[in-house]
């Protein structure tokens, strides 16, 4: 704990908060009592002299020593202590523009001008040093006690004449406000993209709201770069119609389509709050004018219109009885008492565990999946979480089945998207993990993705991750049982000589395992390839998450791993000679049964091989001649024999 300790030239007063390098400090400079934020790396992470976060950490340094505008956060020095680096900043005592947002609402469109202006010209004066913020959002915007904007956090800048800290192709910033090309992970970022956040800013301060909402990171990615937005005056209509105009140019998919700085967006700021004053003034007029006259003002004109005429007015106001004090004081009683019985039922007296399994049933048949997850499933959770009856088991099944379709829908499109070259930067941990493991899963490195997904499981086990995890394991523990279960097939094959009738998806599996079998490994693992493709080509069905395809796709992952090194000699003489000690088998039977299958596989296996008519014709010939002597054999007047058996 450093709170109340020196440090260097500083002692530490307290903590503002944590992150993944460290944490930030408010602290006093012993020299002359001035009050600043230090942010301090933690000793595991700055001992790491190649670390990428020691690098991010001293390129934020070195992009704020060369930052000098009001509306950016000051830096004041930087330095190491006990083999610990920090830098000393300015200490901005106010808020974030993020927790305004959530204390009011929204803002006013006036102010969104004011707030607007100061953004562009910290944003300006980063892009005419040639840095990118690329992290733009609410929480890296703050206001302070006189009420000016301060842009902090360039963890993630780009200096567009130096070299980039994160890899090509690979989205960096916050999802929620990230341009097109970021989640593109395209390589050339320019100020454009930092525009492209300022819109999203804009909307959100205006609206209440962001443009776009997703469940996860991928469904933002994939709303920024296809989904058109909405105005911002459908949302609230006091909202002017140049605003709407400048937030969607901002919002622009191409780069190139969206102002040309921050600068134009300033003097943009500007006219529209002229345009919109031209407008008041003639507010007395519109205010005056009758529904009659056929003319009616907009809802904010006319606000500021009826204001403007209030000055004028002689006759004093009548207060309608719904402001009166006598109203209000038995109003707020009302809303008081409905508030604590409300608190009570919710925080203190919990619903009944049969009153939640009734709600979530009811919303399961409705199909409301998600809302029931939400609501009655998650309450029983964390009220009832012992309960182990025919009910307790149901939902925690409902819980677990919507936890596993939500974590498959996300892989889905994780995996699609990659497939087109794209990569995405996570916003969690655990998701990050996740889509690590499917890699595996997909790549057939089976045994480290079970690795992955049981680590997911233990670690997170009360994220919606875990149930996925937990059936992703389940699924790959059964794999061996799954590959026994084919091996008796085949042994049913050799008692009966029935073929069975398997799934059109399945049987090109089945015919690769029964090749590697009968001792082929090099065709095995042709056959292992070739219906592995053809299951992952399938359009209608995904084999990574369908059931019914979920295990042979794996038995091909793992196949094709486990063969590629078995394979030895030439795999035409190893053919040749599985083939001629079958047929060399059946015309000296030592166990009629064995020659009869091995004469068989011979036929089914390399019945689509070229060059071997001649000995698949005598493979099938004593094949039916052994199947002959069988049915003497064990004729009812007969006697079986044993020996041959």
């Amino acid at each position: 704990m450093m709170v109340g300790k020196e440090f260097g030239p500083f002692l530490i007063e307290k903590e503002l908060g944590t992150g993944a390098m460290g944490a930030v400090y408010q602290a006093k400079y012993l020299k002359n009592n001035a009050r600043v934020a230090i942010k301090i790396m933690s000793p595991g992470v700055s001992s790491s002299a190649n670390s990428s976060l020691v690098a991010r950490f001293e390129r934020e340094a070195e992009i704020l020593k060369h930052l000098n505008q009001p509306n950016i956060v000051r830096l004041f020095g930087i330095g190491k202590f006990n083999n610990m680096r920090y830098y000393a900043m300015e200490l901005i005592e106010g808020e974030t523009l993020e927790k305004i947002l959530q204390r009011r609402g929204r803002l006013a469109w006036d102010e969104v001008v004011e707030i607007g202006k100061q953004i562009c010209a910290a944003l300006q004066h980063a892009h005419d040093n040639g840095v990118v913020h690329r992290d733009l959002k609410l929480s890296n915007l703050m206001i302070n006690k006189q009420g000016v904007l301060k842009l902090t956090d360039f963890g993630i800048a780009k200096d567009l004449e130096g070299t980039m800290l994160t890899s090509a192709n690979t989205a960096i910033g916050t999802a929620a406000y990230m341009s097109p090309e970021q989640c593109k992970g395209e390589r050339d970022i320019s100020h454009k993209s930092d525009l492209y956040s300022l819109g999203v800013v804009l909307f959100e301060l205006l609206t209440g709201r962001r443009p776009f909402r997703g469940d996860n990171a991928m469904e933002l990615f994939l709303h920024h770069v296809q989904t058109k937005p909405e105005k911002p005056s459908r949302i609230e209509m006091d909202i002017p119609k140049w605003m709407d105009t400048l937030v969607l140019h901002l919002l622009e998919k191409k780069a190139d389509q969206r102002p040309h700085s921050a600068y134009t967006v300033s003097s943009i700021l500007d006219e529209i709050r002229q345009k919109v004053s031209t407008q008041a003034s003639v507010g007395e007029d519109l205010a005056k004018s009758q529904v009659g006259d056929g003319y009616m003002t907009k809802t904010a004109e006319r606000r500021k219109a009826r204001k403007l005429l209030a000055k004028f007015s002689k006759n004093k106001t009548v207060v309608p009885w719904f402001r009166s004090g006598w109203f209000v004081l038995m109003a707020c009683l009302l809303l008081v008492g409905a508030f604590s019985y409300l608190m009570y039922e919710i925080f203190i007296r919990p619903p009944t565990a049969e009153k939640l399994f009734k709600q979530a049933k009811s919303l399961m048949d409705q199909g409301k999946k998600d809302e029931a997850r939400e609501g009655p499933l998650a309450l029983f959770a964390q009220y009832y979480p012992g309960i182990d009856g025919s009910e307790g088991k149901q939902m925690r099944q409902w819980t677990d089945s919507i936890d596993v379709e939500y974590g498959e829908d996300l892989l889905r499109k994780y995996l699609k998207q990659t497939a087109k070259g794209y990569k995405f930067g996570v916003q969690e941990e655990v998701e990050g993990k996740a889509f690590k493991a499917i890699e595996l899963e997909a790549a057939g490195d089976l045994a480290e993705s079970m690795q992955a997904w049981s680590a997911i499981g233990r670690e997170y086990p009360k994220t919606r991750w875990a149930a996925l995890a937990n059936n992703r394991v389940q699924f790959m523990n059964y794999l061996d049982t799954f590959e026994n279960e084919w091996r008796t097939i085949l042994k049913a094959i050799r008692d009966n000589r029935k073929e069975p009738e398997l799934e059109k998806d399945l049987s090109p599996v089945f015919l690769a395992f029964r090749t590697e079998q009968f001792g082929d490994l090099a065709l095995a693992l042709s056959r292992y390839k070739a219906a592995k493709e053809k299951l992952e080509k399938d359009t209608d069905r995904n084999c990574i998450f369908d059931r019914n395809l979920r295990l042979p796709h794996l038995l091909c992952c793992r196949k094709i791993k486990d063969l590629a090194g078995l394979i030895r000699g030439d795999p035409e003489a190893t053919r040749n000679d599985l083939i001629g000690k079958a047929i060399q088998s059946a015309k000296n039977p030592v166990s009629i049964l064995d020659s009869r299958f091995a004469c068989r596989n011979v036929v089914v296996i390399y019945e689509d091989q070229a060059g071997l008519k001649k000995l698949l014709d005598e493979a099938a010939a004593l094949a039916g001649k052994l199947d002959n002597e069988l049915t003497e054999a064990t004729k009812p007047d007969g006697k079986e024999n044993d020996a041959k058996k």
